[in-house]
């Protein structure tokens, strides 16, 4: 109960609550029910079961790595979307929830909006093609019963391998201290504290890497530029 005041009365009529609750169902079944009113109690150990039960469709979606909030209105659904895995999503996803088309929107950019590819699988039900890197997020916007006419979204698609930045990386330090440490170059991309000597080790401030290369010759309209893992070093 929350708080001490007419505690003993107050779990009295919380006893006499539970107990009016009556399950069906045998014990050690995966879904035990109970009616209340208009809605229902489902008690069980197999989630998978239980959503079965309440007829609500499984979101695919969280077993390439995806988490989402999903909340339905009057044209359809509307999910946010965040890729937690280690991996890329680059394909079409099952949905949950039936539409007709899709629109999705970058949350980072006002006018990054488009229309996203959709289709039926065999058995009937709705994927939507999404590519989000892992960290990245997304809203998507789905339409019951519309097939709505936009811009289309725009899909990367790979012209050929990755191409490798090499060459001699500049490390200069812009602000910070106890004192600057002298600027250097390597073309092993390491944390100053491993490079720069004792100077750098004892430095806490920002440093600017700076690299210049050729362009690849791969034919390509655009150039995603893939920074890796990039981490704070603590001091």
């Amino acid at each position: 109960m929350p708080g001490l005041g007419n505690l003993e009365k107050r779990r009295a009529e919380h006893r006499e609550i539970i107990s009016s609750v009556k399950l069906t169902g045998k014990t050690g079944e995966a879904v035990q029910r109970a009616g209340i009113g208009k809605g229902v109690f489902l008690v069980g150990t197999d989630l998978e079961a239980m959503l079965r039960e309440a007829g609500v469709s499984r979101e695919t979606g969280v077993d390439l790595g995806l988490q989402f909030v999903r909340r339905a209105d009057s044209r359809g659904h509307i999910y946010f979307l965040a890729n937690r895995g280690e991996r890329m999503v680059d394909g079409f996803v099952t949905l949950g929830v039936s539409a007709k088309s899709a629109a999705i929107f970058d949350p980072r950019f006002e006018s990054r909006i488009g229309m996203a590819a959709v289709r039926k699988d065999t058995g009937g039900s709705t994927q939507v093609y999404l590519q989000l890197q892992p960290g990245e997020s997304c809203i998507l916007r789905t339409f019951a019963k519309e097939v709505v006419e936009g811009p289309q979204w725009q899909y990367l698609q790979w012209s050929g391998a990755a191409c490798a930045v090499a060459g001699t990386w500049k490390v200069g330090f812009v602000e910070g201290g106890p004192e600057l440490p002298a600027g250097f170059q390597t073309k092993e991309l390491e944390s100053w504290t491993k490079l720069g000597g004792s100077e750098a080790i004892c430095f806490a401030g920002t440093g600017r890497y700076t690299i210049e290369f050729d362009q690849p010759t791969v034919a390509a309209d655009d150039w995603l530029l893939d920074l890796g893992k990039v981490v704070t070093v603590p001091v």
